[in-house]
């Protein structure tokens, strides 16, 4: 759940996520669920999930992060840098996605 692979699945996953779906949230997690599961979100969904969007990026707003870009990851030459928040917070929506259940198990 919190391998490095997992992670570098999730940040691959949410840049698909972003380019697929722009940059409003609400079609971001629209485009997330069909990816991960083959449905749409339901509307308690959808809230939960933006909630969790809007916590996340406000705790990566009031301390930032710098990491390697997933891009980069495996490069010795990469440096460390300042990443936008709300690109963190989809990252960890992207992880907690292919962390579920219903992403692991088929009914």
């Amino acid at each position: 759940m919190n391998s490095d692979f997992i992670i570098q699945m999730a940040e691959h996953f949410a840049a698909r996520v972003r380019l697929e779906a722009g940059t409003n949230s609400g079609e971001q997690v629209r485009r997330a669920w069909r990816l991960a599961f083959a449905r749409n979100p339901t509307e308690n969904e959808i809230n939960g999930t933006l909630e969790f969007l809007e916590a996340q990026t406000q705790q990566f707003t009031a301390k930032p992060v710098e990491t390697i870009p997933v891009t980069n990851r495996f490069d010795p030459k990469a440096k460390m840098v300042k990443r936008e928040p709300s690109e963190l917070a989809l990252a960890n929506l992207c992880q907690l996605l292919l962390s579920s259940n219903e992403f692991l198990y088929i009914d």
